[in-house]
């Protein structure tokens, strides 16, 4: 096939030292073999087509004159800006020193950037089977192999003084002892796969990469990048060793930074990696390397709360993922008060983000959310909290937030026996309001009793009486409503009006032990203390006879043996009550009356 004997010897060695394939006369080592003969000479072709082009290329520009090459070369006008994976223009400084940083590509680099394309063209191939997309294990395999040309193509330009026999920490191993050998037979051809895994090792973290160490071609940096955020959504690291999970991912998204959809990352970081915080934070220290040298962020680390967020306000676009870094410095530089200002940033800052911010204090994350419910409209306030409250788990979450922070404490509000104390209700707490629209809230049956249950722990008997309510626990209700001794609970606006007869005759029953207290949740036996406002038998009495009447509720409250206990002054309120009752029919009487007259005076 070759014309000279030196190429004729040369294949000559070829064929002694690799027997395995008689027809190649030429030592190409490829780093897979697919299981169609088709694809697997197109990817050789590729490789040597890449291999040739870019040699010619090399060799033409050294036989070019100076003064052609100085024509050919774009100027610092022309030459394109580099972006990033999610879109971010990279500032004219990092530019320069990337170009200097970027060794020239050199033959060895294009062999490297052919295998991995061939390697990227079969994984996208084989990925696109309907019977691998619902096939887990076998999704899994694939990209673990096509991680390792990764590993080999870009890994190695990362770190040049590496011994190539030399395995990377943290890396891929492709061997059979630590991996599964797969053998396919098709078309005569034996394919050998090994299927690889991460293994990360105790040393510090690396260094975000920002920009890939060779030039990536468009196409390729697209495919690339596709299926190096696959890696990540399907959770290839270390099967076998799930507690190196939360490793793996940080050290590959710090690896491969530049090659992630910054927003794809984020959604499934959100989704994927919920029980792993080291993740978030790698992606958060990630962001602020990319916007470490932009305007925005020496406006933070110079100026005060007011103008960080207000150099903010004007950031184009709305929803770039960096928005997130700067949110995450001005929080670390003011705290608090930062916390509380970030609802200007809604809808592009949501409260799942601020709550992984604020992840080491967060009652500040409940003031930013307190915030945010009561800068809407009061009828916009309870949409608004539903449509934050996703997932549903979130929602007791954030009840026990907010009966936890700056809240009474529940030694205060409930008694040793776990009953309420005498008008513990009406103590104030910080985040009352946000904790009533949680309760309002529709959610399934087991929520809400999780909900009472959290109530009734820390003592906030306001929301214990109306989950109760919600749940039709009534005599609950009622038996809490006698122990906090208010009678301002006895009726529909606040708390909750008993329907029956049995209902009253209930809570008459349980208020005759009740101990009655004053206002400030303290025993009192002076006699000078007005009871008016607590529960006690007569009160209750007199509020049957208000509700039905004085001559109706006698019978029943004889039947149940409490009028002997009563005082003068039921009898007068009673004799006040049906006097008022009387002038009332009275004034009804009257009043029908001059309507009839009214009406007969139209008919003539």
């Amino acid at each position: 096939m070759f014309c000279s004997s030196d190429s004729a010897s040369h294949a000559s060695v070829n064929m002694e030292s690799d027997r395995t394939e008689p027809l190649l006369p030429f030592n190409i080592s490829l780093p897979f073999r697919s299981t169609s003969p088709r694809v697997s000479l197109q990817a050789v072709k590729e490789s040597v087509s890449s291999f040739v082009r870019k040699t010619t290329e090399k060799i033409g520009t050294l036989h070019m004159s100076p003064e052609i090459r100085r024509k050919l070369e774009p100027t610092e006008e022309e030459r394109p800006a580099e972006a990033s994976a999610d879109g971010v223009t990279q500032p004219e400084e990092a530019r320069t020193e990337i170009d200097h940083l970027q060794p020239p590509e050199t033959a060895e680099d294009g062999m490297l950037l052919g295998e991995l394309k061939a390697a990227t063209m079969e994984a996208l191939l084989k990925i696109q089977d309907p019977q691998v997309l619902f096939d887990l294990e076998t999704m899994m395999n694939i990209l673990r192999v096509w991680l390792g040309h990764l590993e080999k193509s870009l890994w190695s330009k990362d770190h040049p003084n590496r011994c190539p026999a030399e395995s990377p920490p943290d890396s891929l191993q492709s061997s059979a002892d630590e991996g599964d050998l797969h053998m396919d037979t098709a078309d005569n051809q034996e394919s050998l796969e090994v299927v690889t895994a991460l293994h990360p090792t105790s040393d510090g973290g690396l260094d975000f990469q920002l920009q890939a160490p060779v030039l990536l071609e468009e196409s390729l940096r697209r495919d690339v990048s596709r299926l190096a955020m696959m890696c990540l959504e399907f959770r290839v690291f270390s099967p076998e060793a799930p507690s190196y999970m939360d490793v793996s991912a940080c050290r590959f998204i710090q690896k491969y930074f530049y090659l992630l959809d910054f927003k794809r990352l984020k959604r499934c970081i959100v989704l994927s990696y919920g029980d792993a915080p080291g993740v978030w934070s790698a992606y958060l220290e990630g962001l602020k390397e990319v916007s470490r040298s932009g305007a925005e962020a020496a406006a933070i680390e110079k100026g005060d709360l007011v103008s960080a967020i207000k150099a903010l306000n004007n950031m184009e676009p709305w929803d770039s993922p960096l928005l997130l870094a700067h949110v995450s410095r001005i929080y670390d530089k003011f705290g608090e008060a930062a916390a509380r200002a970030l609802i200007k940033f809604y809808p592009s800052v949501l409260p799942a983000d601020v709550v992984r911010i604020c992840r080491d204090n967060p009652g500040h994350f409940l003031a930013y959310l307190d915030n945010l419910i009561k800068s809407k409209p009061e009828e916009q306030r309870l949409p608004l909290l539903q449509s934050l409250l996703q997932p549903e788990s979130l929602k007791l979450d954030w009840l026990l937030l907010a009966v936890t922070h700056d809240a009474p404490h529940p030694t205060i509000t409930a008694d040793p026996d776990g009953n309420p104390r005498p008008r513990s209700h009406l103590f104030t707490w910080g985040y009352g309001q946000l904790i009533s629209l949680l309760i309002k809230l529709p959610s399934d049956f087991a929520t809400k009793e999780k909900m009472l249950e959290i109530c009734k722990t820390f003592g906030y008997w306001p929301g214990y009486i109306a989950l109760c309510l919600q749940l039709e626990k009534r005599y609950e209700a009622l038996t809490h409503i006698v122990y906090l001794d208010d009678m301002q609970l006895l009726d529909e606006k606040n708390g909750l009006l008993p329907e029956t007869m049995v209902e009253w005759k209930y809570i008459v029953h349980l208020s005759q032990n009740q101990h009655h207290s004053t206002a400030n949740g303290e025993a009192s036996s002076a006699s000078h203390y007005d009871y008016t406002n607590c529960i006690t038998e007569e009160n209750v009495a007199l509020l049957l006879a208000k509700v039905i009447g004085p001559d109706r509720a006698l019978p029943y409250l004889q039947d149940w043996g409490v009028t002997e206990r009563f005082s003068d002054r039921y009898s007068k309120i009673c004799d006040v009550m049906k006097v008022a009752e009387k002038r009332q029919r009275a004034l009804i009487q009257s009043m029908l009356e001059r309507c009839e007259r009214f009406l007969w005076s139209q008919q003539v």
